[in-house]
């Protein structure tokens, strides 16, 4: 259950930084969702689709890699932002200063991340590379 809870709000805070705070302002995350922010734009497909789409072999990596745990997590978590995504866009942006939207926006979505990694799961493929890289190295994610 608090697993489920982490997931849940931890990718809710996520999107919440990204859709009220960079998106509108013009600055990208990285990674998977970055480059799905980026296509949007380009193809006009929706955020929510590119997302889950672009994240299925990392899914898969994390499959083979981790257990099914930590794919199970991961996808729960990208359909949450892919939820929630549509749901934050249609809303005001809080800041339209670039300078704070970058800063107040990273932080939050910072935060967001670490509550979805310390639950178990990811909100983006790079950050599943990442964890599989934590566990063969010695550097932490």
């Amino acid at each position: 259950m608090f697993k489920i809870v982490g997931l849940t709000l931890g990718a809710i805070i996520y999107t919440a930084g990204l859709d009220l705070f960079l998106v509108p302002n013009n600055i990208i995350d990285g990674g998977v969702i970055g480059i799905s922010l980026m296509l949007q734009y380009l193809l006009g497909i929706p955020f929510s689709v590119l997302v889950v789409l672009l994240n299925l072999p990392f899914f898969y990596i994390g499959y083979r890699r981790l257990g099914k745990g930590i794919a199970l997590s991961a996808t729960y978590a990208i359909f949450v932002v892919a939820v929630c995504s549509h749901i934050f866009t249609r809303m005001t942006p809080v800041s339209k200063d670039p300078f704070l939207a970058t800063i107040y926006g990273g932080i939050i979505i910072g935060i967001g991340v670490g509550i979805v990694i310390r639950s178990g799961g990811s909100t983006d493929g790079s950050e599943i590379m990442a964890i599989v890289l934590d566990n063969k190295t010695s550097f932490s994610v």
